[in-house]
């Protein structure tokens, strides 16, 4: 059965920051100054026909997505800056094949009634770990699973059901998480940067 996201749900944090960055004042240098409401409006050529990561693939759908969701990394002013996002910091070890990753700790997803009591809670590497099984899972239908096919080690093997954890992907603590890959790929933070490998709470996700 494929997988359905909740949307509502995945509403996080970050659309705040969108707001203050995009529709503030840049002169106004005030700390107390946090938007509260309100609506963005946004002009569009073509429909909105997806919000689900893994289903992304018109402009349209990331145009709307990259406001409401997060991945580690982003695209910055070009498709070749590549910057933090979830993730604070990152280190690259053994020649490019070791990825460890530091997350921030002030990242909460917003409240909805999917978690308990309707109250959202701090994203943690737990969040990242279920986002790359759930972007590998053949019930998932991932129509961007090629982009992290025999990257990411034990991934292919997650995939088809011959292993049940990603042996690659390796949590250190709520806030630190390793990526180990089959070979060094120059282009694998850019595809951390893509709707796929966008975070989504296990609590907004149905099989």
């Amino acid at each position: 059965m494929q997988s359905k996201v909740q949307l509502s749900v995945l509403f996080l944090f970050l659309i705040g920051i969108f707001l203050f960055n995009n529709c503030s004042d840049p002169s106004n240098e005030s700390k107390d100054f946090l938007p509260t409401g309100g609506s963005v409006k946004i002009q569009l050529l073509d429909p909105v026909e997806t919000l689900d990561p893994l289903k992304i693939i018109l402009h349209s759908d990331w145009h709307i997505s990259k406001n409401i969701f997060e991945g580690l990394v982003g695209y910055g002013d070009t498709y070749d800056n590549v910057e933090p996002l979830i993730a604070q910091s990152w280190e690259v070890l053994e020649n490019g094949k070791k990825f460890i990753f530091k997350l921030r700790r002030d990242i909460k997803f917003h409240d909805d009634p999917c978690f308990p009591g309707g109250k959202g809670r701090n994203l943690t590497s737990k969040d990242i770990l279920f986002s790359f099984e759930r972007l590998a899972s053949p019930k998932s239908n991932n129509i961007n699973w090629g982009l992290f096919i025999d990257k990411i080690v034990g991934i292919n093997d997650f995939n088809k059901n011959i292993s049940d954890s990603i042996s690659g992907i390796k949590l250190i603590n709520d806030y630190e998480i390793e990526f180990h890959l089959t070979k060094p790929y120059y282009t694998f933070l850019k595809i951390l940067a893509s709707p796929p490998a966008y975070i989504i709470p296990k609590e907004a996700v149905v099989y």
